[in-house]
């Protein structure tokens, strides 16, 4: 899973990027080897996201920062019925007529809010900043030295 070789030089000879396997439950990456994990609409995708959060602390330094960027499903009024049948009738037809693609929804194992989303992160992390963007969320969270007292969790 790991490659050996070693990393190529970028033209201006410093090493380029070094490109591993693996999936995010199980990282096939040393304990505290980064300074900085950024997590992109993966959470809702994987099986676990609270094992993927754990994975991404572990690697993270103590100190470290945990970005992640996630759609959440908001509590918004599900759209009249008129709509919901024509979008439903769309989706039929595409399906009989074999013009069906792969949607977003399809590859999702979970639906996340904003309340879960901050929860899993809290459990683990010290979150220090969020917003949500339409329906995007950002949340900013330090990896706190498991030795020092934990400050209160923030709510976002």
């Amino acid at each position: 899973l790991l490659a050996t070789a070693e990393a190529p030089l970028s033209l201006d000879g410093m090493p380029g990027p070094v490109f591993v396997r693996g999936v995010g439950e199980r990282l096939p990456l040393a304990d505290a080897c980064f300074e900085t994990v950024l997590l992109c609409e993966i959470l809702d995708h994987s099986l676990d996201p609270v094992k993927v959060i754990s994975e991404a602390r572990r690697v993270l330094k103590p100190g470290g920062l945990l970005a992640v960027m996630q759609s959440v499903r908001l509590s918004i009024p599900s759209p009249p019925l008129h709509v919901r049948a024509r979008v439903y009738a769309g989706q039929l037809k595409a399906r009989l007529t074999g013009r069906r693609r792969i949607a977003d929804d399809d590859t999702k194992m979970h639906v996340l809010t904003q309340d879960t989303l901050v929860a899993m992160m809290n459990a683990q992390m010290l979150v220090e900043s969020g917003v949500t963007h339409a329906s995007t969320m950002f949340l900013r969270a330090i990896k706190h030295d498991p030795d020092a007292p934990r400050p209160s969790k923030r709510d976002v």
